[in-house]
């Protein structure tokens, strides 16, 4: 796969933004419904979910712009090597892990 540096970072950093947010919002869905009894408007958060997700997609696209913005005059676009793109994917596994940590902290303190 071609993927060309810098002018990914746009997307990349909207893939990261929606999936730091979908693993912190479904991961407080789900620790409602093991956590404790969940309300009885719990399942409509599965119709809103993407309402919600549009504030992390857009703060991700935005970084992603900004830091397009400045590295674009430093680089010569070029093709991101397998260790990039695996480091890359490292990464978002790892922020998509302290989101969803985060949202169950969130429910886990609030029972309290």
């Amino acid at each position: 796969m071609k993927i060309s540096y810098p002018n990914i970072l746009p997307l990349a950093g909207g893939i990261v933004g929606l999936t730091i947010g979908l693993s912190y919002y479904l991961s407080i869905m789900i620790s409602q419904l093991f956590i404790g009894r969940p309300s009885s408007t719990w399942i409509l958060g599965v119709f809103w979910l993407p309402i919600f997700l549009i504030k992390p997609v857009l703060i991700g696209v935005l970084i992603g712009s900004i830091a397009w913005l400045v590295i674009r005059s430093l680089h010569a676009p070029r093709l991101l090597t397998p260790t990039e793109i695996k480091t890359f994917k490292t990464i978002v596994v790892f922020l998509v892990i302290a989101s969803a940590a985060a949202g169950v902290i969130k429910i886990v303190i609030g029972r309290n």
